[in-house]
Parts: C-alpha cells; sequence; structure tokens
C-alpha cells in the first residue's frame, strides 16, 4: 500500500491535477510510470481539423475530459461526424472491433461545447499518432498496466 501511495505522489508532482484523476484510478499505470516525464501525455495536441464519425452502434455519451466515467449527458447516434481538432492521451480503452488499446482522445465541439470522444469508438484516425504509446495491456483483473 505504501508503495502505491508513493507512486501516486510522485506522479502528482509530474502531471497536472486536473489529469491526475486518471492515473489515481488505475494504481498499476502509476506505480509503473514513476520518475517519468508525462507532460507529453498530457498535453493537448492541436492538430489539423480532421472528420471522424460516431461507430458505436449503440451511439456514445460525449465526455466532458478523459475519463470514460466523466459522461456529460449529451448523447450522439452511430454515424453522426465531427470534426475532431485536437488530442490528448487519457484513460485506456478498447478500440471498438479490434483487440487493441486505444488511449487518444479526441476533442470535439458540438453545439457550442467542447467535449473529448475515445479514439477507438470513432472511425478516424489523427495523422501521426500513437493508439497506445505506453504500451499498455489489459491484465486479468481487468487492469491497464505496462505488465501484467
Amino acid at each position: 500500500m505504501y508503495q502505491k501511495l508513493s507512486a501516486i505522489a510522485v506522479l502528482m508532482a509530474l502531471i497536472p491535477i486536473s489529469s491526475f484523476s486518471l492515473f489515481a484510478e488505475s494504481p498499476a499505470i502509476a506505480q509503473s510510470l514513476v520518475g517519468q516525464d508525462m507532460s507529453w501525455y498530457n498535453t493537448i495536441h492541436e492538430i489539423e481539423p480532421f472528420k471522424i464519425s460516431v461507430a458505436s452502434d449503440t451511439g456514445i455519451d460525449l465526455r466532458t475530459d478523459r475519463l470514460l466515467s466523466a459522461k456529460s449527458g449529451v448523447f450522439v447516434g452511430k454515424g453522426t461526424v465531427f470534426m475532431a481538432n485536437a488530442f490528448i492521451y487519457g484513460e485506456p480503452h478498447e478500440a471498438l472491433g479490434l483487440s487493441t488499446i486505444d488511449t487518444r482522445w479526441y476533442r470535439i465541439t458540438h453545439n457550442g461545447q467542447k467535449y473529448w470522444v475515445p479514439a477507438g469508438w470513432v472511425f478516424g484516425d489523427a495523422p501521426d499518432t500513437q493508439p497506445n504509446p505506453l504500451q499498455l495491456q489489459r491484465c486479468s483483473n481487468g487492469q491497464y498496466s505496462t505488465s501484467c
């Protein structure tokens, strides 16, 4: 327990407070990243706008942050098209229809409000980005980690 707390404390010093909840929910990730500079992971990368569309058969709830739990209550159906103008790395999620992990989140604007959508749940890829730069894997306990 002490090691997990110390890992989280170190990450708090490296990661902006608004981003900290991402790793607080995944102590295994936090432990594996102790001492690493994660500023690149927590930076919003402005990109040339590109088209994405909702891939999920059931649609998605737009997110207010890069966490699956940060549901906004704004639901959009399959095929809804947006222009993504930025990405940031965030909570890992499984890409729909694939057995891969994606940690990218795309920023979109809907009805004048900015939201985030998991990249693995839409059609369209931001150029020159890596879906899983930390090479996370899903462990048998359901947690994501750099090693299980």
